[in-house]
């Protein structure tokens, strides 16, 4: 109970993220008001209503964003149940690790497999995923490693993370409203291609390489994400191996996806006109689109919507979308109205928490400082008026701390 409260003192551990793990058995006891005992090694700590904890932990969201959620029923569904039971996550919570576990991450710019204002080029997105997997599976070999056990561990597993930034110009380039019933089926489309083509990719590695050396292909082909691959693939599978144990994972890319126009990772737009206050400094960040439609006096289409235009289920719905062709975790921050309640928010969770492996919820304005915050129409005019306008950081924007680039 403690550690559910460990971060409620704004700059206390707030360099860390934390989040407290939760299963079916757990939540199954919250909704029938159940008892649940505290128990660690075999001994216990006392019983309290699950209840009594599930409303520590939602009112804590609300009040500070924290703790996160981990539902570990599905977490620990992975790939390598059967030789590296995970553990835990990377900080973001993106990738499932068990002991000395590394992350090897590289993200899809969506919007770049745009052609004619409106169409996926799928044959440009399948040679980029293929090219990416061979990437990130060579970085593997030449990474520089600071302890033995993580590079034995790496290359036990050959763990890597497919990831996507710019879903949502991926949809405004459709013209399609984040959420909606149609974004569902877009992105069904999109992310089960991706999750395809990581596989094949992988396989063909396998062929050409060796398959990665915990690779059984009796117990691989069990794990519950493999079972839900095509039936072709798994018989490939079962003939060729595969060259890495997982292949995805939906890091957040808050700071990457700044090297270009587009909005970080499965998230809908923050604001269409934003101010960002972060170690740089601040700087005010207007969507190309928004800034087209403000000079020209256009109106604003149904479709251009940012996160103060959605309800927290079409956030939730987004998320289980993507979670469904993942076979590590998305990282993904629910984005709540200033006037949500407990009520709400606990109501949500006990639906869609069983879809998904992690949750992390962040309620406008519940922190005295936060990175990112709209700025109103009018003061976009001004600002647009004064030039005064980002839409990616600019060389001269940062700096290496030793003043000079190591790459």
């Amino acid at each position: 109970m403690d550690f559910i409260d460990a971060k409620l003192v704004h700059g206390k551990l707030s360099h860390f993220n934390i989040s407290v793990n939760v299963n079916d058995q757990f939540l199954e006891a919250v909704e029938a008001n159940d008892d649940w005992t505290f128990k660690f090694n075999q001994k216990k700590y006392g019983t309290v209503k699950a209840k009594v904890i599930w409303d520590k932990i939602v009112e804590n969201m609300m009040t500070s964003a924290e703790p996160g959620l981990i539902n570990w029923t599905n977490f620990s569904k992975n790939n390598s149940y059967y030789f590296e039971p995970v553990l835990g996550t990377n900080p973001c919570g993106e990738t499932t690790l068990g002991p000395y576990g590394v992350c090897d991450l590289g993200s899809l710019v969506l919007p770049n497999f745009i052609t004619g204002s409106v169409n996926t080029n799928w044959i440009k997105l399948e040679q980029t995923i293929k090219l990416a997997v061979r990437f990130l599976d060579n970085v593997i070999q030449c990474n520089k490693y600071v302890l033995k056990q993580i590079e034995v561990n790496a290359n036990k597993s050959r763990r890597i993370g497919i990831g996507v930034l710019g879903v949502a110009e991926y949809l405004f380039a459709k013209k399609v409203r984040y959420g909606s019933d149609k974004s569902i089926m877009e992105l069904e489309r999109l992310m089960q291609f991706i999750r395809n083509k990581c596989y094949e990719a992988s396989i063909e590695l396998a062929a050409e390489k060796g398959a990665f050396p915990a690779f059984d292909p009796i117990h691989y082909g069990k794990a519950s994400f493999i079972r839900k691959l095509p039936a072709s693939m798994r018989l490939d599978i079962k003939k060729y191996g595969v060259r890495n144990c997982t292949l995805q994972a939906i890091a957040p890319t808050g700071t990457i996806s700044l090297l270009t126009p587009y909005t970080s990772s499965s998230e809908p737009l923050f604001a269409k006109a934003y101010e960002r206050r972060d170690r740089v400094g601040n700087r005010i960040y207007i969507h190309p689109m928004y800034e087209k439609m403000v000079k020209n006096g256009e109106e604003i289409p149904e479709w251009f919507v940012d996160s103060f235009d959605l309800q927290p289920e079409d956030h939730f719905n987004i998320q289980c979308t993507v979670q469904k062709y993942v076979d590590a975790s998305v990282s993904k921050t629910i984005n709540l109205p200033r006037e949500s309640t407990t009520e709400d928010l606990s109501r949500l969770l006990l639906e869609y928490v069983h879809d998904l492996k992690g949750v992390t919820v962040y309620r406008d304005g519940c922190r005295g400082e936060q990175p990112l915050n709209q700025i109103s129409t009018e003061d976009a005019i001004k600002h647009i008026q004064s030039g005064v306008v980002k839409n990616s950081l600019e060389n001269g924007d940062v700096a290496c701390l030793s003043g000079n680039c190591e790459i």
